[in-house]
């Protein structure tokens, strides 16, 4: 297993990370976020429903490869952001 792959969360089910850009393209992949949650006062995860292609799309991502329309990249990214942000002094528990 690569060293990227290590410092996300695993489990049979879902997929759990911190990593914003990532979290923007798994989700513009169609990838259905299923919470986010804080862990500590200044981060948060994102969770995941495991899809069996979620490797494939990590390591596309992490090698530079990963295409998406930037534009639909961008609104990912705010809208992820904000969601954090409003919420920030409070736990996250939303699924979309």
């Amino acid at each position: 297993m690569n060293h990227y792959l290590e410092e996300l969360e695993k489990d049979i089910n879902t997929l759990k990370t911190s990593d914003l850009y990532l979290s923007a393209y798994l989700s513009l992949s169609g990838i259905k976020v299923i919470t986010v949650y804080r862990f500590d006062p200044q981060r948060c995860n994102f969770v995941f429903e495991r899809r069996e292609d979620m490797d494939k799309l990590i390591e596309t991502f992490r090698l530079g490869q990963a295409r998406v329309e930037p534009k639909q990249y961008m609104f990912k990214i705010r809208e992820l952001k904000s969601m954090l942000y409003i919420n920030k002094k409070y736990p996250i528990k939303k699924s979309f």
